[in-house]
């Protein structure tokens, strides 16, 4: 593999790495959002996006608050969304191991916590 072939793998493959990263970070903002508002204030959250009717002063009163139902996964979504989270995380540290240190310069190592060993 060229330099720049490896260049390219490693390149994408973090793309993948942060892209899961994202999408997770973005599930646990909604979820923590959510959890919060339905512990404190039950009568006052809603999910938009459904076909579900609530009171007015529900989900358009002071202190409502409301999450996008879409963002709001199953949890078989979210073990897929982190599956290929730790696959991006294995194959850059793979591509990084495969890379002689001249090639490596310029780039970004990989984050620490994508060094999961696979335990099965």
């Amino acid at each position: 593999m060229t330099r720049e072939e490896q260049w390219n793998a490693y390149l994408s493959a973090y793309a993948d790495y942060e892209k899961s990263l994202l999408q997770i970070k973005d599930w646990a903002t909604a979820f923590a959002t959510a959890g919060a508002a339905l512990g404190t204030s039950p009568l006052r959250f809603s999910f938009d996006g459904l076909r579900l009717a609530l009171p007015t002063e529900a989900t358009t009163g002071r202190g409502a608050v409301s999450v996008d139902a879409k963002d709001w996964t199953m949890p078989k979504s979210v073990m897929e969304e982190l599956q290929r989270l730790h696959s991006a995380g294995q194959t850059l540290w793979r591509l990084w191991g495969t890379m002689a240190a001249q090639s490596r310069a310029g780039l970004e190592p990989p984050p620490e916590d994508a060094k999961v060993q696979n335990q099965q």
